[in-house]
């Protein structure tokens, strides 16, 4: 066996020198959430990485590809290996050898052709602006606060749901709020490992956040992460103050600008962690401050919370793709352990997830919703 170091330097680069640093210890198999189905493929990639070798095979490659990128494997490694950045260096060398995922291909091509990794044409973008007129009632005034809304906005409504109960709360409090037209931040041309586009679609991306003079408030951790972290690195530095919605409520309700009725009902409410928000950027205590200071609410923590949350099975592409390992379940399973009415979230996708998973699986559950949708019903 002869090493490729042009292979073994590129991940090592990749995972910021970290690569080295494992010493075959099994903790990222272990906590992998894949785990039942990848017994020791995640042990067997970091290895691969560090003699510079690129897998044959299919099962290491189809598991580089499922991967949710979570970052559970990097949170509890005792040598601070950065795993999911491996997995992404080896996606984009996979890309360069054409071995990719048909499920992710087919995403990057809709995003191509039709500016959102969904599919939705201008017809649909058009019905769902007449749709929502209220929501997209620009102010006349520079708005304080411009809401950079997820690309699923126009087919899912969930993230409608969200969108509305953002703008509903700020409004109420007087702010002046402008929508900005869905466009999708990029996360799953991060993820693919397509370097060329994603630097390509990064001039779109620049010539939006150019004209926005207002701080900016996503509601997808994924968003908050590339805006914060990755189009940074890439040379792309927005002008203004970019925060998840949990930080903007959180700091309302501590400010005690934001007041709240009672909540009724005696059901516990719980919050889950989107991995994006709690392991990537480190935001567990906003949504958490929220919750806790809801009048009559009866809030308990899952078995996993903040950085050891568990993954709901979106992330690193899988949204789109038809999994058929139901991480979300779990979360599910959890809830219910300690007899949860409400399921709380401060993520779309984790959402999307959870309530489909919970149309087949049942739980104890009565709602699963947005921290801004409960906090929208009490102001």
């Amino acid at each position: 066996m002869r090493i490729d170091f042009s292979i073994r330097d590129r991940l090592m680069n990749r995972s910021m020198n970290t690569l080295g640093l494992c010493f075959q210890c099994g903790t990222c198999t272990a906590t992998c959430p894949l785990t039942d189905a990848s017994t020791s493929l995640v042990r067997r990639i970091i290895k691969y990485a560090q003699y510079g070798l690129v897998p044959s095979d299919e099962k290491i490659l189809d598991f580089i590809w499922r991967c949710t990128t979570c970052g559970m494997c990097a949170s509890s490694c005792p040598r601070g290996v950065d795993i999911p950045a491996i997995i992404r260096g080896y996606r984009e060398i996979l890309q360069e050898k054409r071995l990719i995922d048909p499920k992710i291909t087919e995403t990057l091509w809709r995003l191509y052709e039709a500016k959102n990794p969904w599919g939705y044409s201008s017809a649909d973008l058009k019905k769902f602006r007449l749709s929502f007129k209220d929501l997209y009632s620009q102010p006349s005034e520079r708005p304080d606060y411009v809401l950079y809304s997820c690309c699923s906005v126009v087919t899912d409504p969930i993230s409608q749901r969200v969108a509305r109960a953002i703008v509903k709360i700020l409004r109420s409090l007087g702010y002046k709020v402008s929508v900005l037209d869905p466009m999708c931040c990029g996360h799953v041309i991060y993820d693919s490992g397509e370097v060329a586009f994603l630097e390509e679609y990064m001039s779109m991306i620049s010539e939006t956040l150019s004209r926005i003079e207002a701080p900016i408030i996503v509601y997808s951790p994924h968003s908050l992460y590339m805006f914060r972290k990755i189009y940074p690195e890439l040379g792309l530095k927005p002008s203004v103050e970019i925060y998840h919605h949990t930080q903007i409520l959180a700091e309302l309700v501590s400010s005690g600008k934001l007041k709240t009725k009672s909540l009724e009902g005696s059901s516990v409410i719980t919050y889950h962690d989107p991995c994006y928000l709690a392991r990537y950027l480190r935001i567990t205590e906003e949504p958490r401050q929220i919750l806790e200071n809801i009048p009559g609410a009866r809030y308990v923590e899952m078995e996993h919370s903040r950085e050891n949350t568990l993954c709901c099975g979106a992330g690193g592409g899988r949204i789109f793709s038809e999994e058929s390992i139901r991480l979300a379940r779990n979360r599910l399973r959890e809830a219910s352990d300690i007899k949860a009415g409400t399921l709380v979230s401060s993520c779309q996708f984790c959402l999307r997830m959870f309530i489909d998973e919970a149309k087949v699986y049942k739980t104890s559950l009565t709602e699963i919703i947005d921290v801004s949708e409960i906090l929208s019903r009490l102001v």
